[in-house]
């Protein structure tokens, strides 16, 4: 699957704490016509990243948080039970590097501004 990098804009709604509503999100936005796997949302702060994962029928997988630091991050993403469609983290100080890192990694990440 191709890396989709920058997407669109998600209304400013779709972050919240521990980045379930931000999976849910995601899951709705990308769904269709993909059949994908799972989904991640990222909620980021500077020293942990709450991350909440849903399966394709939006049921959570599994909640935790994660050092914010793309290889933490990467290998929790690879540790699911599944595969990952698509990770979605909003826009922040600490987004760039960690997006970066994450499609470094092979992983699909989108990066979504939620103003």
């Amino acid at each position: 699957m191709p890396k989709r990098g920058l997407r669109p804009a998600l209304p400013a709604f779709c972050a919240c704490p521990r980045g379930g509503r931000l999976a849910t999100l995601l899951h709705l936005f990308w769904q269709e016509g993909h059949g994908l796997k799972l989904f991640i949302g990222l909620d980021v702060s500077l020293a942990k990243t709450a991350a909440c994962v849903l399966d394709e029928h939006g049921r959570i997988v599994r909640e935790a948080e994660v050092a914010s630091d793309p290889e933490a991050l990467a290998k929790f993403a690879k540790e699911q039970p599944g595969e990952i469609a698509v990770i979605g983290l909003e826009a922040g100080p600490l987004s760039q590097w960690l997006h970066r890192g994450l499609v470094d990694a092979g992983l699909d990440a989108v990066l979504m501004e939620t103003r």
